[in-house]
């Protein structure tokens, strides 16, 4: 079994800071309209905080952020609904996806496995 982990951190008064300074680029380049039906900056910092965390698992170049997308289950779990897959491999990554807020920091942790 092979076995990939990600982690990242967001302080979210920073990021709303980027968010509003930037809000056309993170728009355009960053989220997906599903993404953005709950706008609220916690959930925003959750999802990029998740992006930069596939990123790290996967060894992704940084900025391909929409080729991540971050959905949410009826019960509040989220999970990728989109995340690139290693065309040559034969097994398909599956992943678990946890994120965790607390006063002004999100964390997202994810592990990939096949």
């Amino acid at each position: 079994m092979t076995i990939k982990l990600g982690s990242d951190i967001v302080y979210i008064p920073k990021f709303e800071k980027a968010l509003r300074s930037n809000r056309e680029y993170f728009i355009q380049n960053v989220f997906s309209q599903e993404e953005l039906e709950y706008p609220k900056p916690q959930r925003l910092a959750s999802i990029f905080a998740t992006k930069e965390a596939v990123t790290k698992a996967l060894g992704i170049t940084p900025g391909k952020w929409k080729e991540i997308e971050v959905a949410y289950e009826a019960s509040g779990k989220p999970y990728l609904a989109k995340f690139p897959q290693d065309k040559k491999s034969k097994r398909k990554w599956k992943h678990e996806l946890s994120i965790s807020h607390d006063g002004d920091y999100v964390i997202a942790n994810i592990i990939f496995y096949q």
